[in-house]
């Protein structure tokens, strides 16, 4: 499609705020705003970094910096491996927050290992969950 022709149907459907993000203000699904382009549907934010800025590689997502799903500012978008936009979210976060696993044992220096996504483990639900590594244990 034309660029000014997808220019001009997409920049209607965007608010500018104080703070600088540029929200979308038309579909959405998650959280992501959505945009009809070539045929299907499109998350706004991809579309407006593919088109203004360079192409994401396959490997890698955009990480909203602002934490605002509904952004649409090619500034406060970085493409990141899938681990570091987990670990920088809100998913990331309540998880470091976390002191002990989900069977109540403490993520001390000892009993915890990280995987590697970034993401911690419990030692002794592993041994647990595997009988074959309690002898190694």
């Amino acid at each position: 499609m034309d660029q000014l022709i997808w220019v001009e149907r997409f920049l209607p459907k965007v608010e500018t705020q104080p703070d600088g993000c540029h929200l979308w203000q038309a579909a959405s699904r998650g959280g992501y705003g959505l945009f009809w382009l070539d045929g299907k549907t499109q998350q706004a934010h991809r579309l407006a970094y593919e088109h203004l800025v360079q192409e994401i590689p396959l490997e890698l997502q955009l990480d909203h910096l602002c934490r605002t799903r509904l952004c649409v500012n090619v500034e406060h978008l970085e493409p990141v491996t899938h681990a570091e936009n987990v670990r920088r979210g809100t998913v990331g976060e309540n998880n470091r927050r976390k002191t002990h696993c989900s069977h109540g044992h403490e993520f001390a220096q000892a009993n915890t290992y990280v995987d590697k996504l970034g993401r911690r483990h419990c030692r002794k639900c592993d041994v647990l969950a595997h009988p074959r590594r309690r002898i190694a244990a």
